[in-house]
């Protein structure tokens, strides 16, 4: 775990440099393969960007504020809640980016399932890159494990200090228990819907068709991947027993599923009625 990095001489937040990263990264691939892919141009697909962009880091921090602490500390100066610096949620994020893309490719004319198809590559690059950060940083962490693979974190971190506050380890032990490392498991989904949007790409029968398939992979992934997160929210956080992480990512595992299936479905559909059609009787 990097809290902070040094670069240049310069103490650099990691999770912020990530974030950063992300948002580059995003904004220099997403325009470029929009374009060769789907010949939209790179300047309306930088206007979707800006923002979806901004609903995206504002569903975020919303999510978070609205857990963490409620909106009640911000009567005074309610802008206050948009600084996402200081906290945001993927949950909130993952929603505002379904509920405005479809909303604002409208506004600039641009095809959904075609700038969603081209886009998917970048998306999943882009969740990796950022839950990199979340793992030097030591937030979104994983519950206690034995397996190989299982980590560590140093004194100082989020995993420590809780381990630390149970019992599991005194406060001056240079290490945690052996936990789940969480944010490479979202990394992976990240990584893997990324290299599936690829390869189907030149195989698509339909527009659209690599984007869900994708956002299923990455969904379930996620989904899978939220069974192993430690459980250390307050009641505010959990449903059921589960943290909303989970019942966020299940639920729109089982849109995206039934999306992916009824695409499918008119997909056979259209293509049976194309290779037999009905002949109307002669006259």
């Amino acid at each position: 775990m990097h809290p902070t990095l040094s670069i240049l001489g310069f103490a650099v937040v990691s999770h912020y440099l990530f974030l950063t990263l992300t948002v580059c990264v995003c904004f220099a691939l997403g325009p470029y393969l929009a374009q060769r892919l789907e010949g939209i141009p790179p300047r309306q697909t930088l206007a979707v960007y800006v923002w979806v962009g901004i609903a995206v880091f504002a569903g975020a921090r919303l999510h978070f504020v609205w857990n963490a602490c409620g909106f009640a500390g911000y009567s005074a100066n309610p802008l206050l809640v948009l600084r996402f610096w200081e906290g945001i949620h993927a949950g909130g994020a993952i929603a505002a980016l379904v509920l405005t893309t479809p909303l604002v490719l409208r506004l600039y004319r641009v095809p959904l399932a075609s700038f969603a198809d081209a886009m998917a590559p970048t998306v999943g690059v882009g969740v990796a890159i950022a839950r990199v950060g979340c793992f030097l940083n030591g937030c979104c962490f994983g519950a206690v494990c034995a397996a190989p693979w299982c980590l560590a974190f140093p004194a100082g971190s989020p995993p420590h200090a809780l381990h630390s506050a149970a019992g599991w380890v005194d406060a001056h032990d240079p290490w945690s228990v052996a936990i789940h490392p969480l944010q490479l498991y979202f990394a992976a989904a990240g990584i893997a819907a990324a290299l599936v949007s690829a390869a189907l790409y030149p195989r698509r029968r339909y527009a659209g068709q690599v984007a869900l398939v994708a956002l299923v992979v990455l969904l379930t992934l996620t989904t899978v991947a939220e069974l192993f997160r430690a459980d250390n929210y307050p009641a505010s956080y959990s449903w059921a027993g589960r943290p909303q992480f989970f019942w966020i990512a299940l639920l729109l595992t089982v849109l995206a599923t039934a999306a992916l299936a009824a695409a499918e479905w008119r997909s056979r559909h259209t293509r049976a009625r194309a290779a037999f059609p009905l002949v109307s009787p002669s006259r």
